[in-house]
């Protein structure tokens, strides 16, 4: 009876052991692919992202026929 449920706790330690081995290699797959993802991206590409989710840089200052800030405010 003790060598029986040796051998079934053996198998299942193995069987752990594979499934801990299997997901380290994916989180490795994983981890390869965001640097790349990373190497991927420039800076210019985060500033037109940025700038298309708040709406903004659409138009060059001026080009809308609003008065500047400054005159909005009698600052000027």
């Amino acid at each position: 009876m003790e060598e029986t449920h040796l051998r079934h706790m053996k198998a299942l330690l193995g069987s752990y052991a594979h499934s801990v081995e299997d997901t380290h290699v994916q989180i490795g797959q994983v981890h390869e692919e965001f640097k790349q993802n990373i190497e991927n991206v420039s800076v210019e590409m985060l500033l037109r992202k940025f700038a298309e989710s708040k709406g903004t840089g659409r138009e060059k200052p001026g080009e809308s026929g609003q008065p500047s800030g400054i005159a909005m405010w009698g600052c000027g």
